[in-house]
Parts: structure tokens; C-alpha cells; sequence
């Protein structure tokens, strides 16, 4: 079962989303296994996976919102790099809490 979740999460993560947060499921789906699995597989996916719990499902427990910051802490550690070398560069420019680019886009903030 892993090689066709691997291939729904690769190739439709919004469905791979949907699955795990179908209403009929959502409540009794084991959560702290489903989001070791899909960050096993996919980071970004479990991260999306926990920001929808808790912001459509509101399912909130110390354990949920301490995967969530986890996650966040990781994807913001892997990509500072990256951004340093960005701004370093002269390809993007120091922005403005709020209005951060997206997917590394060139930012004129005011």
C-alpha cells in the first residue's frame, strides 16, 4: 500500500490530502501515525496535513501543534540557507514580515 500512497502523494498531493481528511475519517485516522507517515514520504504534505486538522477539523492537542512547529522549525532550517545565499546575491530582497515572496520570487517590498 505504501508504493501507491507514495505515487498519490507524488503525483495528486491535494488528493493524498483529501484522503487523509475526508469527514467520513478524519476523527478516527490515527494522527501522529498518519503525519509520521507522510512526512516520511512527503515533509510538505505533512505539514499541510496538520495545518487542516487544525484550522478545518479544529483538532488541537499539545502533540498536533508540537508536530506543527517541529515541521515549521525544519522547513525554515532547510531552506535559510538558501535564502541567505538569495539575499547574499542581490536575488532577492529583505521583505517586511508578511510580505515574504513566494517560491523565492524577487520581493520589492516597501
Amino acid at each position: 500500500h505504501q508504493g501507491i500512497l507514495q505515487v498519490v502523494i507524488e503525483k495528486h498531493p491535494d488528493r493524498c490530502l483529501d484522503i487523509f481528511t475526508d469527514p467520513s475519517t478524519v476523527h478516527s485516522l490515527p494522527k501522529e501515525q498518519v503525519v509520521q507517515h507522510l512526512k516520511s514520504m512527503n515533509p510538505d504534505i505533512a505539514l499541510e496535513y496538520l495545518e487542516r486538522l487544525i484550522d478545518i477539523w479544529n483538532v488541537t492537542s499539545q502533540e498536533i501543534e508540537n508536530s506543527l512547529i517541529i515541521l515549521y522549525v525544519e522547513k525554515v532550517s532547510s531552506e535559510w540557507p538558501a535564502y541567505q545565499g538569495m539575499l547574499a546575491a542581490g536575488v532577492v530582497e529583505p521583505c517586511m514580515p508578511g510580505s515574504e515572496p513566494v517560491n523565492w520570487v524577487r520581493c520589492a517590498c516597501a
